[in-house]
Parts: structure tokens; C-alpha cells; sequence
């Protein structure tokens, strides 16, 4: 749970029962971030080894995949590096923002960071760097299909395109649900003022991110579109089973 605006944080869990630092609590939530944005970027890079460059040597890839994810933990550490009084640092808070809420004061909240700005931007710089690989392989892979791919039969390029445009759609549109919250918070760190619409938009946004991932797939694919379709105008749906 996180204090907007400020970089205050509790912590519920078995991390924190067994006395994990909260500094590193705090420091693997971003790194999990780091992580899903790593796993996307694999998806389209692994589409563009298949299709352009065709012979990729194993090695080259789990090299390439190693720097991404190391260059991302260590392009977050600074903002954990500096020592924290966590009591002074709270009463700052609470002198600037009385409006906080018992649970402030708790003892599993701590101030993880003295600049909330600079871990904001560490994280969405890292997040930013990825994405621009993504769109590179992506939009590179999609020309090299309409315009490269003679190996390749108009069938084949024609089921290529589809199955990349899937997986940008079943990509984006969880980014894009997912990442409001995030934007947020990080318009709120650099005004340094708070809403509590804030609050209502973040779980609102979050509750709705399962409702239009499975629009976006039954709207994809031609099974589920057409399934959906004759359940809602009471068709007959025939399932085959496959063993």
C-alpha cells in the first residue's frame, strides 16, 4: 500500500513476518515490474528471431536477455542506496500531508526512499527502454513480412501478421490498463499533491484489467468470437474435444 504522494509504503506479507528489509521489499516490487516488461519484450524478440533473422544462436540470446535484465536491477538501486530515518522522515510527511490515515503510522510503513521523483523516473526510464526495443522488433518484423519475406509463402506471411497483431493487442492492452495506475502515481510524486479519486481510479482500473483482457481475446480470436457470439443470440455451440 502506498502513500501518494509520498514514498511511504506498507508492507503486508510474508516478507515482511520473516523481517525481510523493507528497502528490499520495496526494491523487488520494481524489479517485478522490470521482469513483466522483460517477459513481453521476449515474446516479440523471440518473433523477430524466428521470422527475420531465422538463426539465432542460443547463447546470443540469453546474453542479450541477461544485460536488459541486469542493466534494469542496477539502474534502480540509487534510490535505495542513502539511509532513511524512517520516524523523522514519516513526521516530515505527516507536517506536509495531515490528511494521512491511522494506517500511516503503523509500524510496517516505512519511507523507502528520501526522493520518491528520482525512483519514479529510474523505473519508467527502464520501462520506456524497453518498450522502444519492442516497437523496433515488432514494427521491423511486420515490414520484413509485407515487404522482405519472399522465403515465405502469402499464406504463411498472412498468418504471421495475424498471430504478431494478437499478441500486440493480448500485449498492449494490458500495459495500457495496468500502467494508469502507474502514470498516475507519477503525476501525483511530481505535483506533490494528492486526490482521492486517486484511490477510486487506481481500483477501478485494477478490477477491470481481467473484464477487457477477455474482451480482447474472444475479439481475436475467430473460436471464442464465435462461440460468444451464438451463446449470447442462443445458437448452437459445438465443442470438439481433443485427447
Amino acid at each position: 500500500m502506498i502513500f501518494v504522494p509520498t514514498a511511504a509504503v506498507a508492507f503486508f506479507g510474508w516478507f515482511e513476518e520473516f523481517g525481510v528489509s523493507y528497502k528490499v521489499q520495496a526494491y523487488l516490487i520494481q524489479v517485478h515490474f522490470v521482469l513483466i516488461s522483460l517477459c513481453i519484450l521476449i515474446i516479440f524478440k523471440d518473433r523477430y528471431d524466428f521470422i527475420v533473422v531465422q538463426n539465432v544462436k542460443l547463447h546470443y540470446k540469453i546474453i542479450y536477455y541477461l544485460a536488459n535484465l541486469i542493466f534494469g536491477c542496477l539502474i534502480l538501486l540509487p534510490s535505495y542506496i542513502p539511509n532513511i530515518d524512517n520516524d523523522l522522515e514519516k513526521s516530515k510527511i505527516f507536517e506536509q500531508y495531515p490528511f494521512m490515515p491511522p494506517r500511516f503510522f503503523a509500524s510496517q510503513t516505512h519511507v523507502v526512499t528520501d526522493n520518491p521523483t528520482l525512483a519514479v523516473s529510474l523505473i519508467c526510464f527502464e520501462i520506456l527502454l524497453i518498450i522502444v526495443q519492442m516497437l523496433y522488433f515488432t514494427s521491423y518484423t511486420i515490414w520484413f513480412l509485407r515487404e522482405k519475406s519472399s522465403h515465405l509463402s502469402d499464406e504463411t506471411r498472412k498468418m504471421q501478421l495475424h498471430t504478431i497483431f494478437s499478441l500486440i493487442l493480448q500485449t498492449v492492452v494490458p500495459i495500457l490498463i495496468l500502467g494508469v495506475p502507474v502514470i498516475l502515481s507519477g503525476f501525483f510524486f511530481f505535483l506533490e499533491s494528492y486526490a482521492k479519486v486517486f484511490d477510486i481510479a487506481t481500483a477501478a482500473v485494477i478490477l477491470s484489467h481481467g473484464f477487457f483482457s477477455s474482451i480482447c481475446i474472444i475479439y481475436i480470436h475467430r473460436p471464442y468470437r464465435r462461440y460468444t457470439k451464438n451463446l449470447i443470440l442462443c445458437g448452437e455451440n459445438r465443442i470438439g474435444y481433443t485427447f
